[in-house]
């Protein structure tokens, strides 16, 4: 058996379980994450970077977003359906741009985007052991106004958001109970 076990058949509660057995096993990766993880940030908002360089005049990225959201539970909770329509507006979308001549890029604030679409969502339970998931997402974006891009073609006022597909989907299945369960997902 684990560790974890042995407390639990000594009495441990689950509180007691965490605080004296698992966070101290986990602690040292924790910390080494968090330190990297802040040196990362560290030099991506003010360090040198052989990838991009920085611009003084990059401004925060704002934005208006609405959603308009409907869910419906049948068979006692064992299927439920959802969509969701939403519309974001975005003022100074931070965009990363690169300069083939030099291979250095820097980012840059689109003026103007917009992110609209559609989510749909099924989940179904046949039984206390299967769980089913299927969703779809239409998204239409695009970049209203260039900004500070302007001259990159890809960021041209019409032209759709970079790395945002239009149509994307997926499906996943599991199968288990309490202790043990497996599963799979389906992009």
């Amino acid at each position: 058996g684990s560790v974890l076990e042995a407390a639990d058949v000594d009495g441990a509660g689950p509180i007691r379980r965490f605080t004296a057995i698992l966070f101290p096993l986990v602690s040292p990766i924790t910390f080494y994450l968090v330190v990297l993880n802040m040196v990362f940030a560290f030099f991506e908002s003010f360090g040198v970077s052989t990838f991009a360089l920085g611009n003084p005049d990059l401004r925060p990225e704002r934005r208006r977003t609405f959603d308009l959201g409907l869910e419906q539970r049948l068979l006692g909770s064992r299927l439920r359906a959802e969509a969701t329509l939403f519309h974001h507006t975005y003022r100074d979308q931070i965009a990363y741009t690169l300069d083939f001549a030099t291979f250095l890029g820097t980012y840059v604030n689109l003026a103007k985007t917009r992110a609209r679409g559609l989510e749909f969502a099924v989940e179904a339970a046949p039984s206390t052991r299967i769980q089913l998931r299927a969703e779809y997402t239409y998204l239409d974006g695009e970049i209203l106004v260039s900004g500070d891009a302007f001259g990159t073609p890809v960021y041209e006022a019409g032209k759709e958001l970079l790395r945002r597909p239009r149509h994307q989907g997926s499906i996943g299945a599991r199968y288990g109970g309490a202790r043990v369960s497996v599963g799979a997902d389906l992009l």
